[in-house]
């Protein structure tokens, strides 16, 4: 059975290491270059529709690789997703993608399934678990600094309380 993922594009978005620091646009057409690139929906015979909230010209970023966006217009992009809930012959089917409990317990309350951004899209994307720095950024002096002080008072805690005989 083929599945319809429904993604909740900002969510994502804002989940992602890679895309939050992007001008909107280019987040937009970088979360819909990596749908197509990595997959993330398993099969090509998945459906997915991202939902973005506002309203843009979509005709650069539609794709013709199975992936439909769409514009939330004056509503917002969780009740466009809720709609889509209510409207779907089959519930089961569909895979609701967000990180919005609100949105989360809707799609389970109305049968259908719902991922994470970090289960769909992999640990390594996700910006929480990216840890609190930029990766391949070398530390500032004052980070640099405030570690080796933090480090310092623990062994020294440590060397201290040893030295005292209590554990």
């Amino acid at each position: 059975m083929a599945l319809h993922y429904i993604l909740d594009g900002y969510n994502i978005i804002h989940q992602l290491a890679p895309l939050a620091d992007l001008r909107v646009e280019d987040s937009r057409r970088a979360l819909i270059r990596m749908l197509q690139t990595q997959q993330p929906q398993g099969s090509a015979r998945n459906e997915v529709t991202v939902v973005f909230d506002g309203h843009f010209d979509t005709g650069g970023i539609s794709a013709s690789s199975g992936i439909r966006v769409m514009c939330s217009f004056d509503d917002s992009a969780d009740d466009v997703i809720k709609r889509m809930i209510d409207e779907a012959g089959n519930a089961r089917a569909l895979v609701v993608v967000t990180d919005d409990k609100e949105i989360r317990f809707y799609a389970r309350g109305a049968g259908a399934g719902f991922k994470s951004v970090k289960d769909f899209c992999g640990p390594s994307a996700s910006k929480k678990s990216a840890g609190s720095g930029n990766p391949g950024k070398p530390l500032s002096h004052t980070e640099q600094y405030g570690i080796t002080r933090e480090m310092t008072d623990l062994w020294l805690r440590k060397r201290n309380k040893d030295s005292d005989g209590k554990e």
